[in-house]
């Protein structure tokens, strides 16, 4: 096959060749697919990525493609367990779960050794893998217990997306013959991490190898420092203290590496890398790459990569503009660079932020900065048709109008579903299993009560008032979830995302009157599989 194509070509034993699309449009052109506009931006970014190479001077080069290096997390749970949880089934994540004595704070899970069942599977999974042509490359723990990843090698982008998928499907394929059940759900189990899909982006062809890596000098290395200013967030110490240099005029010097003195004798002394790493970075250039945190597990890799192509066709596209009007008017080539990374930086300089992404004093600073924080979905997919966004993706010819229009109306519609389905759920679950649970335990503890008192002793209450208090929590909480249910009376897309999202208060008090409940239930009593058996027992 050609696996370089937007279609692989087959040939059958006959000799015939057979060809199957993996690209998907309308009968007036426009695309179904996520392959179709990765295919356009990659064409778009490697366009004016090639305009800027020639003007240092590259000719006779392949064209320039975006490669994409994926990283699946995903938790595995054993099969008993998860035909035991409705939601799981259903829903893919649990909606109810009291969190377990122990969870992830002692990190003995990510850094302990795979565990002898899961080893079997990923090693099956490899040889699987392996026959379709997926370059898997690392396998490892991660940090919440149950949770695994792997990471194959860098390809093309529109490879490793087709490759991906295969990979999910690969996963869920093999977990069962194991006896588990893979879990791609961003967040199967509260309370723990949650899994990702970390994007990690680069670009480049066989000859250059990645134009991303800054060398030992970067701040001699103008062609490197030319296309990351636009886009980045956390730059590591290297390239920040370049950056800094040449917000201030010119960068003279770049960090060089250090040595790591252990204090063994037995052992020699080692370099360290100059560059860092942020893991609370949603962005982060990582050595010879920038690495997107912020896909889901469950994401394809296309829709980010899509963005990302996208953002960098316009940022080298500028670039490559002014370059060549510079030097048509005499500029000196390496003056011009120097003078339009000092702008960039200036004028883009609020987007770079190498400190904690997860404390509050940067929520605050990246207010005052002027950059949007997006928590909810519903204030997301407005982004989608905003007049910059369309203007943007049709410049480079990524989607037209009615294709950015029709994403936006099926992420709502995707979040209305998901939603109204998970509510459905917690209604059913919470009413024929938790509650009934729970009155079977408050019979027995009030037939406890009355036996004790007919024995003429005086009995305590505590656990009869402790079972009762959030029943009756539980009950009001369905109630409300109920009405909230039958009351949708949305007319349009938009009006059944927002129904959906008004139902989400109700099934958190539905939730947490489930999880106090089953705190006091007893075991033998408690119809779910609970976290510690989940998470623990593989």
């Amino acid at each position: 096959w050609d696996v370089t194509s937007p279609a692989y070509i087959l040939e059958n034993p006959n000799g015939n060749t057979l060809c199957i699309p993996t690209v998907f449009v309308s009968m007036t052109g426009e695309a179904l697919d996520h392959k179709t506009p990765l295919l356009r931006s990659q064409q778009a970014m490697g366009e004016h990525a090639e305009r800027i190479l020639k003007l240092f001077g590259h000719s006779n080069f392949d064209h320039i493609v975006s490669f994409c290096g994926p990283e699946q997390e995903y938790f595995l749970v054993d099969r008993h367990f998860f035909l035991a949880r409705p939601d799981l089934i259903n829903a893919g994540r649990t909606l109810f779960g009291a969190k377990p004595p122990k969870g992830q704070e002692f990190d003995d899970h990510y850094f302990g050794a795979v565990p002898e069942r899961v080893l079997g599977f990923m090693m099956d999974t490899e040889r699987e893998l392996f026959k379709l042509g997926i370059p898997a490359k690392t396998r490892h723990n991660e940090v919440a217990p149950g949770q695994f990843e792997i990471a194959p090698m860098f390809e093309r982008a529109n490879i490793a997306s087709d490759h991906q998928q295969l990979l999910m499907t690969t996963f869920k394929t093999i977990a069962k013959k194991h006896g588990m059940e893979c879990l791609f759900h961003e967040k199967p189990f509260a309370g723990v991490n949650g899994s990702g899909k970390h994007v990690n982006f680069s670009l480049g062809n066989s000859q250059f190898g990645s134009l991303l890596v800054p060398g030992d000098t970067p701040h001699e290395n103008a062609q490197f420092l030319a296309p990351p200013a636009i886009i980045s967030i956390f730059l590591g110490d290297q390239l920040a203290d370049v950056f800094e240099q040449i917000a201030k005029g010119a960068a003279t010097s770049s960090k060089g590496k250090g040595s790591m003195i252990i204090g063994v004798d037995t052992l020699p002394v080692l370099p360290t890398d100059p560059g860092d790493r942020n893991r609370t970075s949603p962005f982060a250039f990582t050595g010879n790459r920038f690495e997107f945190r912020a896909p889901g597990s469950m994401q394809t890799v296309a829709a980010p990569m899509v963005t990302i192509n996208t953002i960098m066709a316009e940022s080298l596209d500028y670039i490559a503009t002014v370059l060549e009007k510079e030097v048509a008017d005499g500029t000196d080539f390496d003056q011009a660079v120097q003078q339009l990374l000092t702008d960039i930086i200036t004028e883009h300089g609020a987007v770079v932020f190498n400190g904690d992404g997860y404390s509050e004093e940067w929520q605050t600073e990246a207010a005052v900065r002027g950059l949007p924080n997006l928590k909810t979905t519903l204030d997301a997919l407005p982004e989608l048709i905003k007049p910059e966004a369309l203007e943007l993706f049709d410049k480079y010819k990524v989607f037209n109008d009615r294709e950015m229009h029709s994403r936006y109306e099926i992420g709502l519609e995707q979040y209305a579903l998901t939603i109204h389905v998970e509510a459905k759920l917690s209604l059913e679950l919470a009413s024929t299993v938790v509650l009934p649970a729970a009155l079977r335990y408050q019979t027995e503890v009030a037939q406890n009560v009355a036996a004790l008192k007919a024995a003429g002793m005086t009995p305590s209450t505590t656990l009869l008032e402790d079972i009762s208090a959030p029943i009756a929590d539980l009950v009001a909480a369905l109630a409300e979830l109920k009405k909230g249910i039958e009351s949708d009376s949305a007319v349009n897309v938009l009006e059944e995302a927002e129904h959906a999202k008004s139902l989400l208060p109700a099934m958190d008090a539905v939730r947490a009157a489930a999880d106090t409940l089953e705190g006091i239930v007893a075991d033998d009593l408690w119809p779910l599989p609970t976290y510690q058996e989940m998470l623990y027992i593989l």
